[in-house]
This record gives C-alpha cells, sequence and structure tokens, in this order.
C-alpha cells in the first residue's frame, strides 16, 4: 500500500511528431509509435463526398498475471499513451459542413436550438474527446482533439436599453401618481419589444421548410409574453392598489441599491440606478398572474433563463416586493404570515441569498413604518430556515452562541442595511426570544429608538412569528413531517398562506434530489390548496435542458422559460 512508484517519462516522438497521409482507396489501418498505437480512417460516402473518422488507439495488450495481483494495475500504467495530440490536414479537397442531426428525430426543444444556432458552422465532431478546427497560413484546414477545450466568451450584457431611456430608471417609475408619462413610458417599452417580434415574424418566411414550424412556435411564445406584459401595464392603470404596490416596489429597489452603494463609500444621482431591461420585462409580465388566482397563468410556472450574473434575482425580488405590498392592502386583515418561500439547494448559496434578500425587506419595512396606513402595523421580515449545522435551531442554542461568541453560526456579521461590522452587543439573546439590533447612528435603523432589525435566523423564532419571506433549503421541508410548529408557515391566526413560491436554481434540482423535492411540493401544494390557495411558482436558472419535463416532473405545471 506504501510503496513508492518512481514512474519515467518516455517520449515516442519529436519535434512535430508523426505524420501518416491518407486518402481515397488508401490504406484504412497505419501502425505508429512502433506498433504500440494504429491510426485508422474510415471513408463513408455521403452525398458528393465522404463523412470521414479518423481515430487513434493504444495497440498494446495487456497480460495478467495470475500470480501478482499488482500486474494489472503496474502493466496498465506503463503501457498507457499520455499527452496524445491528434491533427489532421487536409491538403486537398473541401471540407463541408458535418450533416446536422434528423430534425424528425428532435425533440421540440432541440429543433429550437438548432434554429438558433444554425449560423454556427460544424465541421467535425468528437469521439471521447472535443474537437476543434481553424485555416493554417496556407490556408489549409487543420482539425484536431481537444481534451481540455477551451473558449473564450464574451461577456453577456444585460443593458440593452441605453442609459438614457428613463423608463427602466426606479426613480421615475416609483413617480406613477405624480408623472402622468409613467404608463406611457411602460407601453412605449412594450412596443419596442413587439417592433422587434414583427422582425422575427418577418425572418419565418426566410426559413427553411422543415424550419417554420420550430420558428412559429418561437414567435408564438414572445407573442405570448409581450400580451401578458400589457396585461401587467393595464393592471397598474386600472387598479389603484396595484398603482401603489408597483411605485413602492420601484422606491425599495431604488432605496437597496442605493443603501449598498452609501455602505461602500459610492454616492450616486437616484437617476442613475435601474431596472436591466429584462428585468421590468419580466416583472410587468408575471405581475397579473401573482396576485390573481383566477389568471390563465397562475398555474403555469415562470422560469427565468439567463446567464449568472445577469440580474435574475433582483427580477423576482422586484415582483416578490410589489406581491408583499399589494397583499397588505388588498387583505388588511389577513396579510400576516408568511407571503412568499425562497428556496435553494445549497446552505451557502442560501445564506449569500438571504444577505441579498435581507436589503430588499430592510428597505420595504423602513417604507412601512413610513406609511403605516397602506402597509399596516405589522413588520415586513425575512427569515432563514436552514440546518442546525448553519444556524441555531432553538433560543437556548442562540444564547450558548452569543455566550461562546461563535458569531458565524448566526449568519449575520454585519448589518446588512449599512454593514458596520457585529459585536456581542448586535446580538440580544435571550430563553424566549432573539433579534439583531444596529448600534450605528448612522444608519436608518440604528438612529431609531425601537432598532429591532427585521432578520430572524433561529427556528424557533421562525414558528413563533412566521416571516413575510422565508427562505429555506429544499431539505428542510422535511421538517413538515416532524415538526408540527412548522405549519405556522402556511397561514395561522386568520392569515392568508403564501402566494409566491420561488426556486432558485432550478438546474441542480435533479436525479435523486429531484425525486425527493418532487415529494415534498405534493405535501406543500396540497397544504396550500387546503387553506384555499393556489400559489404563483417562480423559478430562476442559468444553464437548463428539457426544463418542460423536469417542471412537470417536479411541480406538475406547465412551464413558461423567459
Amino acid at each position: 500500500k506504501f510503496e513508492e512508484n518512481i514512474w519515467e517519462r518516455n517520449q515516442l516522438t519529436s519535434g512535430d511528431g508523426i505524420e501518416v497521409e491518407f486518402s481515397v482507396g488508401s490504406p484504412t489501418e497505419i501502425l505508429v509509435f512502433n506498433g504500440l498505437a494504429k491510426v485508422d480512417a474510415l471513408w463513408r460516402p455521403y452525398q458528393n463526398g465522404f463523412i470521414v473518422t479518423l481515430s487513434i488507439s493504444n495497440n498494446q495488450h495487456i497480460e495478467e498475471d495470475q500470480n501478482d495481483p499488482k500486474s494489472f494495475n503496474r502493466s496498465r500504467n506503463t503501457q498507457t499513451l499520455f499527452e496524445v495530440e491528434f491533427k489532421c490536414i487536409v491538403d486537398s479537397g473541401y471540407v463541408g459542413e458535418y450533416p446536422s442531426k434528423d430534425k424528425s428525430l428532435l425533440t421540440d426543444e432541440e429543433k429550437e436550438l438548432e434554429l438558433r444556432y444554425k449560423d454556427e458552422k460544424i465541421y467535425a465532431v468528437g469521439h471521447g474527446a472535443a474537437v476543434d478546427w481553424d485555416k493554417n497560413i496556407k490556408e489549409e484546414m487543420e482539425l484536431w482533439i481537444d481534451f481540455f477545450p477551451a473558449v473564450e466568451v464574451p461577456q453577456v450584457t444585460a443593458d440593452t436599453a441605453g442609459t438614457d431611456n428613463k423608463v427602466l430608471e426606479f426613480n421615475f417609475l416609483k413617480g406613477i401618481f405624480e408623472k402622468q408619462d409613467v404608463l406611457t413610458e411602460l407601453e412605449r417599452f412594450v412596443d419596442e419589444y413587439e417592433s422587434w417580434i414583427d422582425t422575427q415574424k418577418n425572418k419565418v418566411d426566410t426559413e427553411e421548410e422543415e424550419d417554420k414550424t420550430t420558428a412559429k412556435k418561437i414567435v408564438k411564445k414572445i407573442q405570448c409574453a409581450k400580451e401578458r406584459m400589457r396585461k401587467g401595464i393595464e393592471l397598474i392603470r386600472t387598479d389603484e392598489i396595484a398603482k401603489r404596490a408597483f411605485a413602492i416596489a420601484n422606491e425599495a429597489m431604488l432605496m437597496q441599491m442605493r443603501a449598498s452603494d452609501k455602505a461602500k463609500g459610492k454616492i450616486k444621482s437616484d437617476n442613475d440606478y435601474h431596472w436591466r431591461p429584462f428585468q421590468l420585462a419580466f416583472v410587468l409580465m408575471v405581475l397579473e398572474s401573482a396576485i390573481n388566482e383566477d389568471s390563465d397563468f397562475r398555474d403555469t410556472l415562470d422560469l427565468i433563463w439567463f446567464p449568472t450574473g445577469g440580474g435574475k434575482t433582483e427580477a423576482y425580488l422586484g415582483l416578490m416586493a410589489f406581491l408583499f405590498v399589494y397583499r397588505r392592502q388588498k387583505y388588511s386583515s389577513s396579510y400576516g404570515g408568511t407571503v412568499a418561500i425562497m428556496r435553494y439547494t445549497l446552505r451557502l448559496l442560501t445564506s449569500q441569498q438571504f444577505l441579498r434578500a435581507s436589503k430588499v425587506i430592510s428597505a420595504l419595512e423602513l417604507i412601512r413604518r413610513r406609511q403605516e396606513e397602506f402597509l399596516g402595523s405589522e413588520e415586513i421580515t425575512i427569515g432563514l430556515w436552514v440546518g442546525g449545522a448553519s444556524s441555531p435551531n432553538s433560543y437556548k442554542q442562540a444564547q450558548d452562541l452569543v455566550e461562546n461568541k461563535q458569531f458565524s453560526k448566526l449568519i449575520l456579521n454585519a448589518c446588512p442595511w449599512c454593514n458596520q461590522e457585529f459585536n456581542q452587543s448586535n446580538f440580544i439573546a435571550r430563553a424566549d426570544s432573539f433579534h439583531f439590533t444596529c448600534t450605528n447612528n448612522a444608519c436608518d435603523f440604528g438612529k431609531e429608538s425601537n432598532n429591532i432589525l427585521p432578520y430572524t435566523v433561529v427556528d424557533e423564532a421562525l414558528y413563533k412569528q412566521p416571516p413575510s419571506l422565508l427562505i429555506a433549503t429544499v431539505d428542510k421541508f422535511a421538517r413538515l413531517a416532524w415538526e408540527e410548529r412548522a405549519g405556522s408557515f402556511f397561514g395561522i391566526n386568520g392569515n392568508r398562506p403564501p402566494e409566491l413560491i420561488i426556486q432558485d436554481e432550478l438546474h441542480l434540482i435533479s436525479s435523486a434530489l429531484g425525486s425527493s423535492v418532487g415529494v415534498y411540493e405534493i405535501a406543500i401544494d396540497t397544504a396550500l390548496i387546503a387553506k384555499g390557495m393556489r400559489a404563483k411558482y417562480i423559478a430562476s436558472t442559468a444553464t437548463i435542458k428539457n426544463a418542460d419535463k423536469q417542471v412537470k416532473t417536479l411541480f406538475a405545471r406547465d412551464m413558461a422559460i423567459f
């Protein structure tokens, strides 16, 4: 077991390596490296040329010594060919595009992908390795295997509307009651999207016949998204409660971004803070189905598909802020308790997103304290519900952590609003309660006499006073079967049940985890329906395939990718 193995590197080629030549009718197998390996060529007639398969393989055979159990591994190591490079230079003839798949055998999703990327030319495919190609200085085509392919991916920008587009500014949108042109600008925003859709419709007739059906389906989907945006604007126009909720949601987004920059020492004009175009579009699209339980799209899971760092989180946080405010105005006697549940698959990610969401919740709570006549007397709060390894389950555990100065398990090490670092005085732990406080007099929370911060990380406190926004890992919901108090998240004391379920990183919920989560979903959905609520589902991902099937399997819902 502890034998020291020393391996000697044996170079099999020098310089540019070994060159062999193939052409139609030439030998199809050539030995190289003194017979240690062989190169094969397979020519298959295709249209007016050939599909050529070139392969290099190890030509050695391992003889296993029955009297020496280690002989197989030793032989395998000594007879393996490492760092093999394999290149094909085409010095006569022409390399055409590699034949595409028979589209009749593709799924609808695969057909869409083939159509979207039809201008990306493929000249070869790799077997057991990647393959790449380019022209050399002689303008001859070279193709080679690449075991570790690398490509520079340009940064995707989400700021496609320019900086002078005021419809994206939070400061402009929050003034919808004072500014007559807000609704006009929102309509123009969707008009521009519609103009772009028209260019896509004009492209349909230019496609090959077999692609036209797929192209029409894509256009139909984006037209549906546009009509839903129109519904969102009409809702804001005709419903005073929705209009105020939209204004306050934009104000909250502005406040939290401004506070983040202020904590870093950055001072910007309020007009510098704005939505990215896809974020505003998404919020407008989902507004109507988020508050109307009879909406045609209430049971549709809306999936935000956008690259990492593009701003998916802000998109659904903005929608969540709208729903919180709307519910408090619309249902003045039953708005309390948990409104939205946000779920993640990884504990570390859950804690990070808890901090991000805390800023929006902080902004909403500060607005509520100024506008109790609209937003009620009950605090707007956020709670983190994860395993005991990450945060305390009971008040006693929280007390012990504070006394032993193990602050890392209390999640927050600084005020999410002003960013001032916490010390022991910021954790108020008692036998029957726990809360955070800010001691910074320059902080909007710290300067108040009753500066209890609206964040909860202790399970016992969450059950006692369900937070407006509950952030949890998907596996934590197994506790529903064992912890009766967890039922408080589903509406108690006459309060409405949660109306919004947000699932981040949807692509991670697969295989065994997906099977488990699917069972939880049945339980959660049943609990909500028993309380008379069909919740709205939102999900987000940066990378996914077969999302439609996954959503059907997990949530038993139709899906719309945005």
